[in-house]
């Protein structure tokens, strides 16, 4: 098993970033051809891959305290350099932490259900989207498209819905999309949603399995949308 997995991320990290069709992108994941048109599509894309451990920030945590509603509170901070994001203490003291983060700068796992994750990345600028206009979001759905049996359940973006929610008054996108499970684990459902503030891409992350990740849909939403800012 291990030994598949060291030969699977080989082959991740050797695969060559060449342009693909846009429309090719379409009919991989076609719910995307719900947002996006085809006359609004550019010729060719290439793949964005996800920024490796290396490349994230990693951020520090720190409490600190602070007002809501005029009343004193504690807050828990992501520290970046030229970026400071908090949380009410209280919403996250269902999540637990995890030491050795993977795929995400910050990552903890659901007190109630350690199968389900909430995960935090911090991008830098220059390491991942560039923006989230079109060309950019093709780039990271083409390099999902490569992803054996990945299948698109969502993927929204505040710019065309005026019904979605932009996170900290930002333009915000969500692509919600299915793993096929192993021997060993069951498919996975993850929800990412992105966000750009002070240069950096934010990427939101809640996982789990398939059959068990729609319980804890509102926990992560109504955590997610407390997060702000701190200029403190």
């Amino acid at each position: 098993m291990i030994r598949r997995l060291m030969f699977a991320l080989l082959a991740l990290l050797l695969a060559t970033l060449t342009p693909v069709d846009a429309q090719e992108i379409v009919r991989q994941l076609p719910l995307h051809a719900e947002l996006l048109p085809p006359q609004s599509l550019p010729a060719r894309v290439a793949p964005t891959r996800w920024p490796l451990a290396g490349k994230q920030t990693l951020p520090q945590l720190d409490e600190r305290t602070g007002t809501w509603d005029d009343l004193p509170l504690v807050f828990t901070t992501f520290t970046a350099p030229g970026l400071r994001l908090r949380v009410r203490r209280s919403d996250l003291e269902d999540w637990m932490p995890q030491a050795t983060p993977s795929r995400y700068g910050f990552e903890a796992h659901y007190r109630w259900n350690p199968h389900i994750g909430f995960g935090l990345m911090l991008a830098p600028p220059k390491t991942f989207l560039p923006d989230l206009g079109t060309r950019s979001w093709l780039g990271y759905l083409a390099s999902l498209a490569r992803s054996p049996g990945l299948v698109l359940h969502a993927n929204d973006d505040s710019e065309r819905n005026p019904q979605m929610l932009r996170l900290m008054g930002e333009r915000t996108r969500v692509l919600r999309y299915e793993t096929p499970g192993t021997d060993d684990a069951p498919a996975t459902s993850t929800i990412q949603v992105v966000q750009q503030n002070q240069g950096y891409t934010l990427v939101f992350a809640l996982w789990g399995p398939v059959a068990e990740i729609d319980a804890a849909v509102p926990l992560f939403n109504s955590l997610i949308v407390r997060f702000e800012t701190d200029a403190d």
